[in-house]
């Protein structure tokens, strides 16, 4: 195919009646003179490229012809005979140029089509020509655009110049380097690559040379049009050039709120933060720190993204501050002292990586090896970003469990001496057998949960004393919930390591993993069915509302309403609500005179029935004898069995004294004309202490931070400063749950879901993050479940596994956003794809 002809500074139209080219020509001329002037846009699609051609010293603009469409109604032939004489030889793209297009008002885009790789000879052009003009009118102008095509594309995609959801100065690149088309990312049937890059000049350092010439033209075009936020399109030939396909407004685009020397600064303090945490410090192995969402207690799974200060600074006292690591010292971990596991970048929580592994480090190594394994286990993270959900299963290696060390061997070759390893692995043999067993320290902890009172009522409040009864509930959250369940999550891990480890060694196959979890009867499966039977009028509100009424999607989010507080739940008219048969010993939990009694039911209702096989036993047993647990296969198993149910009973137990807590600061503000929303906004401190006057000045203060830290964005794994400058996407590696297939339509559930959702009933539902508020949704009959965030082990992760429910969990936000703007969805779990359907 010849290549792309020279850029030449005359743009071209094919005469109409009349003759009028020349008339057409000055028009396009004093239009390019408006580039200089009045810095804007200059037309349609053809009129901007053609009078942008030749006026670029970044990019080639290809070589284009343009005529009204009602011109061609008219008189086809002759304009056919001109396209002809023009384009000999070449192949063509035949493009829409509509009046309606591109403006200010609507883009349009997508909504003509679009015909490429287009022969140029009569009928081809005829039948291209007839398929893009589908749908345009005469009456007002609309145009044909015939440009030859680009042939040999190494790279193409699109470019905005702002960031798309906040207006920030960002340049936001998403483009296919793989298919070699010039519509592998505008056709939406390719999942692009997708960069976020600050406008800061410090940005532009050592970046590719492709992107690299891309932003160059990005500025360029910026020159001569100003500063409208704008969206290219652009192709890379193999040889290097770089093609400019289209420019048009950024419609939808929030206004610009911070100035690109504002941004700057912002960054650079950020990125100083982040070289502060990063140094060595004395008490803790590991040169230096990794900054994540989703490691360890998956922050952004918990809270969002971007929580609001109230959620954050919940969180941070019941769990973050000392409840995660005190938890694990008493199972014979490091004790980690006075550090936190989350940093707050840009009012987001990620947790301190470094922190993290230090306390999955077992007791009493030597310092040396405590420095090699956290900097190996960190140096593997690093390399592998796509396991940053996953860093209990495949980085960091925290039991003795039957693949220890073949995967040591596999990840960490030579790392330690031969002594250092035997200590090291003695070290974590001895927790093992201290932690696994049923009277050990995950009976202890689920004793305690059990002491918990569930169903607290709001306290009378007068003065003084609404201080005195939220630090009353948050003390004994503190103690007797949020530790006690610290320990068990710690246990279900284990109990997870253990159980994926017999289906590495072969003993077991992911199906009879999968019928193993499914004989655990967890509390999710109790709040599916107690729903049914309340929506069926075979079970009181009143009785479901004392069982799990306190339940609310986003735990921590004081604007997201209980089950108790949302009567559009038990709406029976609602579209493929099951009628499921109550189970065996299911009402007594109903019955039951007290909150307490009614959990503490539930918990005892730990498995269906689930039998070992004698051969399974034997080899069981065996690798046990292996890897010198003093545990046999029975054991074992209960222990798993426990663990995985102790979890979600514990997160059950707690949650309802947080709810509690949310719900008696609801009361509180609204005595005082604080909304939930402005509550959102105070932390604790700002709570319990300061007057009236003070907190509403700080909701104003800190609406406004808030904001303001809307216009960073950050990656989901922070491996040094220079991330806060540059996001490269698409390391994500979603956890796929089953092996099954399903399509559907999407539909897309807030934070808040519960309140009006939309109807879920045979539709893939999307939600950002989920926690066990969200476990109503399994009532309406959907056909899978994709998050945004979300790890292997995750609540949703195992929710779907014991319902045999398709999921895709934790797909990152380029994929999410992808999927929630198509039409359909195919989850191929057994594949491990989840893509948008179009056709």
């Amino acid at each position: 195919m010849p290549a792309l002809a020279p850029a030449n500074r005359r743009a071209e139209t094919v005469a109409g009646k009349g003759g009028d080219a020349t008339t057409r020509q000055l028009v396009i001329d004093g239009t390019s003179n408006l580039i200089h002037n009045g810095k804007r846009l200059p037309g349609t699609k053809a009129e901007t490229l053609a009078a942008l051609r030749g006026k670029l010293s970044t990019a080639l603009v290809p070589d284009l012809l343009y005529f009204p469409l009602s011109d061609w109604c008219s008189d086809s032939s002759r304009l056919l005979a001109g396209i002809l004489a023009k384009f000999s030889g070449r192949t063509l793209a035949v493009r829409s140029s509509a009046r309606v297009e591109d403006c200010r008002e609507s883009s349009m885009a997508g909504h003509f089509r679009t015909s490429l790789a287009v022969d140029c000879e009569p009928s081809s052009l005829e039948r291209a020509i007839a398929q893009v003009s589908a749908g345009m009118c005469e009456d007002r102008g609309d145009q044909i655009m015939v440009q030859e095509l680009v042939a040999d594309v190494r790279m193409s995609g699109v470019v905005f110049t702002r960031h798309p959801g906040t207006g920030a100065p960002y340049f936001v690149l998403e483009y296919d380097d793989e298919t070699g088309t010039t519509d592998g990312v505008t056709n939406g049937r390719q999942r692009g690559k997708r960069e976020v890059i600050a406008q800061a000049p410090v940005s532009r350092l050592a970046l590719p040379a492709g992107v690299s010439h891309v932003l160059s033209l990005c500025c360029e075009l910026e020159d001569l049009l100003g500063s409208q936020p704008l969206d290219i399109e652009f192709a890379i030939t193999r040889a290097g050039t770089l093609v400019l396909l289209q420019v048009r407004p950024l419609l939808a685009c929030p206004v610009e709120t911070i100035s690109i020397s504002q941004h700057t600064i912002f960054l650079s303090r950020l990125a100083s933060q982040i070289a502060g945490l990063s140094r060595p410090v004395r008490a803790l192995a590991g040169s230096g720190t990794l900054l994540g969402q989703m490691p360890d207690w998956n922050p952004a799974e918990l809270l969002g993204p971007h929580p609001r200060p109230l959620a954050v600074s919940l969180f941070r006292l019941l769990i973050a501050d000392s409840v995660w690591r005190e938890a694990r010292a008493r199972m014979g971990y490091k004790e980690v002292v006075d550090e936190p596991l989350i940093r707050i970048l840009a009012g987001r929580p990620f947790v301190d990586v470094r922190n993290s592994f230090n306390s999955l480090l077992p007791a009493g190594l030597p310092a040396q090896t405590e420095d090699l394994l956290a900097d190996a286990w960190m140096s593997r993270l690093r390399a592998n970003p796509h396991l940053h959900d996953k860093v209990e299963f495949e980085v960091a290696q925290t039991i003795s469990d039957f693949c220890f060390e073949a995967n040591h061997r596999a990840w960490y070759p030579g790392l330690l001496t031969t002594r250092a390893y035997r200590e090291y692995r003695t070290k974590l043999l001895d927790l093992t057998r201290r932690n696994v067993r049923l009277n050990g320290s995950l009976s202890h902890a689920l004793k305690q949960v059990s002491t918990l009172s569930a169903g607290i009522q709001e306290p009378a409040v007068v003065d003084g004393g609404f201080s005195r009864a939220v630090s009353l509930l948050l003390g004994k959250c503190r103690d007797h919930g949020t530790l006690p369940f610290a320990v068990v999550a710690r246990h279900a891990f284990i109990a997870e390591v253990f159980l994926r480890s017999l289906v590495t060694r072969g003993l077991w196959d992911d199906a009879r993993l999968s019928d193993f979890r499914n004989s655990v009867r967890s509390v999710g499966s109790e709040v599916r069915r107690a729903l049914s039977e309340a929506r069926g009028g075979r079970l009181s509100r009143a009785d479901f509302n004392r069982c799990f009424g306190h339940l609310r999607p986003s735990s921590f989010d004081i604007r997201s309403y209980r089950y108790d507080c949302t009567p559009e739940m038990f709406d029976t008219r609602r579209q493929g609500v099951p009628r499921l048969p109550p189970a065996a010993g299911y009402q007594e939990c109903y019955d039951a005179t007290s909150p307490e009694k009614a959990t503490d039911s539930i918990c005892s209702r730990t498995s269906k029935e689930w039998v070992l096989s004698d051969s399974e036993c034997k080899s069981v047993n065996q690798l046990l004898k292996e890897t010198s647990c003093d545990l046999e296969a029975e054991e074992l198993l209960e222990y798993c069995r426990t663990s995985i149910h102790g979890r979600e009973y514990a997160k059950l137990v707690f949650s309802r004294i947080l709810s509690d807590i949310l719900e008696t600061i609801a009361g509180w503000g609204q005595r005082r004309g604080l909304s939930r929303e402005d509550l959102s906004f105070l932390t604790l401190e700002d709570l319990l202490s300061g007057g009236d006057q003070r907190r509403a000045e700080e909701v104003i203060t800190k609406r406004r931070e808030y904001e303001d830290d809307e216009m960073v964005r950050l990656p989901q794994l922070i491996c040094g400063p220079g991330d806060v400058y540059r996001i490269v996407e698409g390391d994500t590696v979603p956890n796929f749950v089953t092996s099954r297939t399903a399509q559907g339509a999407p539909a897309c559930l807030g934070p808040k879901g519960i309140a009006s959702p939309p109807a879920l009933h045979g539709k893939i539902v999307l939600i950002e993050s989920a926690d066990p508020g969200f476990d109503w949704i399994f009532g309406e009959r959907i056909k899978g479940l994709v998050t945004k965030y979300g790890g292997s082990n995750s609540h949703m992760a195992i929710r779907c596994a014991e319902m045999s429910l398709p999921a895709a969990i934790g797909v990152g936000e380029q994929l999410f956003e992808a999927l929630r703007l198509s039409p359909r969805i195919e989850l191929s779990c057994g594949e491990g794809t989840v893509r948008g359907l179009y056709a």
